[in-house]
């Protein structure tokens, strides 16, 4: 995460997440001075604080986890290539880098990656991968069918949801990526006779419970970011919540206008101020 995209740099105008996120744990303070320049943060606080604000959105036996990546079987063209599917079963502990002796008062920080354990077994009965393997072995080297036409492609609209090594993909974003894949699998039964049965199986119960989870009055989080509302997607989440299950959250939405402190959390709270408000009433909202 680079300093000036955290901290932005307020004589440019340039915001940064700190002002755009809940990091209100982060700070340009406890960096340490440096004898060369450097656009990374390296204090493990500021890490900390970092990492448990992206992870604290992910939730072991209900998040799911999409896998993309590049693959031989088509040309690079930019778009990001579905590999699979499945749930998250647990998330490691963040881990400290070793010092040699005691750190006192040395720099200390924190890696960036995280081990996370997911749901795909063999047997894809929580999960599953796509059969590229085996679209590669029965296409006898394309004179039987072209392998490029068995791929599965993440949803072009939804570009930098897939292109960082972890990031977070949201309901609307799942469930074209997961349509993406029943048709990558029909594709596969058609040309080669691949049996997936227990994939399309898992697909449905996760498109049932994804639609279920938007909720009958869906669009509440593309609205708000089209806004530009700060965290529109995570406020929108909150007000589901507040809203419970069928309930009209575009009510929360109107009653956290005019009081965003008694519906969101104060992290959330402090990006709906007077100016939101009027440019909602303006629309007519």
């Amino acid at each position: 995460m680079m300093r000036g995209e955290v901290f932005g740099d307020p004589e440019k105008g340039v915001a940064g997440f700190v002002d755009r996120f809940p990091l209100d744990d982060v700070s340009e303070d406890m960096e340490p001075p440096l004898s060369v320049d450097t656009n990374w943060l390296q204090d493990h606080r500021n890490h900390r604080a970092l990492l448990d604000c992206f992870w604290r959105h992910v939730r072991p036996d209900q998040s799911l986890v999409l896998y993309a990546k590049q693959v031989l079987l088509v040309e690079d063209t930019g778009r990001r290539v579905l590999i699979g599917a499945g749930r998250v079963k647990k998330i490691g502990e963040l881990t400290e880098y070793h010092y040699d002796g005691p750190p006192g008062d040395r720099l200390r920080s924190l890696l960036w990656e995280r081990m996370v354990v997911h749901s795909i077994r063999p047997e894809f009965e929580d999960g599953f991968l796509l059969p590229y393997h085996d679209a590669m072995a029965k296409s006898g080297d394309g004179r039987a069918f072209d392998p490029a036409e068995t791929v599965a492609f993440a949803p072009e609209d939804r570009f930098v949801e897939f292109s960082f090594a972890t990031e977070h993909v949201g309901d609307d974003a799942a469930i074209s990526a997961l349509l993406a894949m029943r048709g990558s699998l029909h594709r596969c039964s058609e040309l080669f006779g691949y049996v997936a049965d227990t994939c399309e199986r898992w697909i449905d119960r996760e498109l049932g419970r994804l639609w279920k989870k938007r909720g009958p009055f869906q669009g509440l989080d593309t609205v708000l970011s089209a806004m530009g509302v700060g965290m529109g997607n995570f406020i929108a989440q909150a007000l589901l919540n507040e809203a419970c299950e069928n309930a009209n959250p575009w009510l929360a939405w109107s009653k956290a206008l005019d009081d965003p402190d008694a519906l969101l959390p104060p992290e959330l709270a402090r990006h709906i101020d007077s100016s939101i408000a009027k440019a909602w009433n303006r629309m007519g909202g």
